[in-house]
């Protein structure tokens, strides 16, 4: 099957990832982000031992972004894809918005400047 084609919904989903997948669906949302957000749901649900998400709150959700951090040393950009993805689970499908979140952040690497040796900064000071 082609990755990049949606694959069927049941005409009634009961399952709570094809339920979501058919909202994200509703909602108009690329093929890409559906895939990307269940990824990450489907991440957090398995981080938390497959407890149910509508049976998890904010608590469980820094626990998980800290966890990408501090243990999977995720990038400020996985963190955030992440963070975003169990915002809309919360608040656009359950319906229920996560509040002043406290999680450790993902930090921006810091960037070494480059040196030069006097040698190396001559010609290009000559230019």
């Amino acid at each position: 099957m082609d990755m990049d084609v949606p694959s069927p919904l049941p005409a009634a989903p009961v399952r709570f990832l094809d339920r979501l997948r058919g909202f994200i669906r509703m909602r108009g949302l690329a093929y890409k982000t559906e895939k990307t957000y269940l990824f990450w749901i489907k991440r957090f649900i398995r981080f938390h031992d497959r407890k149910h998400p509508e049976t998890m709150g904010a608590s469980e959700v820094e626990a998980f972004l800290s966890h990408l951090v501090l243990q999977a040393n995720a990038s400020v950009g996985t963190q955030r894809v992440a963070l975003n993805a169990l915002v809309f689970l919360y608040r656009e499908f359950l319906g229920a918005p996560l509040e002043n979140l406290n999680y450790e952040a993902a930090r921006k690497p810091r960037k070494l400047p480059t040196v030069f040796s006097p040698e190396e900064a001559r010609p290009l000071l000559a230019i």
